[in-house]
């Protein structure tokens, strides 16, 4: 067997016989690599052949062109996973849209929904963003790094009552119209003046006392719950609290809130009592170290010096962090809240020195 036999075998070898497609021995891999069907390469080499080359310019030809998106529909793909190679665009042009990118949620949120208790429809799937993220991660925050402690009181509100059904009686120009959560923060506010232990935040592993008594309100608006403040209560009368919180409330329902309104807070009052909740656990709003919970106003029969009489009952929660206030103390607080809630009349005289 001459030299030229040899090559004659080795290039025999070197080539995959496909039929009538010619190609080396290395392209085939490549080709199998690359998941391309050599039937539809066309071979520049010797007898047209298919070598590497070939290859590599057929799988440049079938690079997958850029996604057509809207950028909300981007990032809302990429905020839940969603492989965009696999969306079928429906708008201009097969431009994937917003819903687009929803369907495919509800289509995986539907095949991971558990069967073991029947199929679950998903109604829809809404990203966490926005104000429900601020709030989703300071609660979180609050109850990861706070030892949170939560104690009840149940006070007598028929004073309470009485005292504001007065003020906005008489004639037109003397009536006084306030609402009960401006009685109650004038209340936390002298409260707080007494208890300066409560009005107290933990940063960087040291207790601040705060000189200001800043007291932030929760508000239920349409994108979730706002806490604005109004700053130096201490300071201010019941009018002025209540034009505030009026202001207040009403910005933050028409979006008009600025950050500065919310922010500086050293304690917070959660007032549920407009939805007949009696009672509940309110979480602290870091980085305060306390927050009060109102219930409603309940008529419940109460025993006083052995006889039963109707009574108007209102429980209040207050949640505390148990690493700078003990219970001893917070105890001593709801217990001067109730003091002044069943005598409001007190807020007309200064506190002792």
């Amino acid at each position: 067997m001459d030299v030229s036999d040899i090559r004659k075998k080795l290039g025999k070898k070197a080539e995959t016989d496909t039929g009538r497609i010619r190609i080396s021995g290395r392209a085939r891999k490549l080709a199998e690599k690359l998941g391309i069907d050599p039937a539809t390469i066309e071979g520049t080499g010797p007898k047209g052949r298919i070598v590497e080359k070939d290859v590599e310019k057929a799988a440049e030809g079938l690079s997958k062109p850029e996604v057509k998106m809207s950028p909300t529909a981007r990032k809302m793909a990429e905020a839940h996973e969603i492989r965009t190679e696999e969306l079928t665009g429906s708008g201009p042009g097969g431009r994937i849209v917003k819903a687009d990118v929803q369907k495919a949620i509800e289509d995986t949120a539907e095949k991971k929904a558990p069967t073991t208790k029947g199929p679950r429809v998903v109604k829809a799937v809404q990203p966490i963003r926005g104000v429900r993220r601020v709030i989703f991660e300071r609660m979180h925050t609050s109850l990861q790094q706070m030892a949170q402690l939560t104690i009840t009181m149940e006070v007598d509100a028929a004073e309470l009552i009485r005292f504001r059904r007065v003020l906005g009686e008489g004639p037109e120009d003397e009536r006084i119209r306030i609402s009960y959560n401006a009685v109650l923060l004038k209340i936390l506010a002298r409260v707080l003046e007494e208890h300066p232990n409560v009005n107290a935040s933990v940063m960087d592993d040291e207790i601040y006392l705060w000189e200001s008594v800043n007291l932030g309100v929760a508000v239920d608006v349409e994108e979730g719950l706002m806490v604005p403040v109004i700053r130096d209560a201490n300071k201010k009368n019941v009018m002025t609290i209540q034009k505030e919180l009026d202001d207040l409330a009403a910005r933050a329902r028409s979006k008009k809130l600025m950050p500065d309104d919310l922010q500086g807070g050293t304690f917070t009052l959660t007032n549920l009592g407009f939805l007949d909740v009696e009672g509940f656990t309110p979480i602290i709003n870091p980085p305060e170290s306390a927050i009060l919970g109102v219930g409603t106003i309940v008529d419940k029969p109460v025993v006083e010096q052995g006889d039963i009489r109707p009574g108007k009952r209102m429980m209040l929660s207050l949640s505390f962090d148990h690493r700078i206030i003990d219970g001893a103390d917070a105890g001593r607080f709801l217990k001067r809240m109730k003091t002044y809630i069943e005598k409001p009349y007190l807020l007309l005289v200064s506190p002792a020195d």
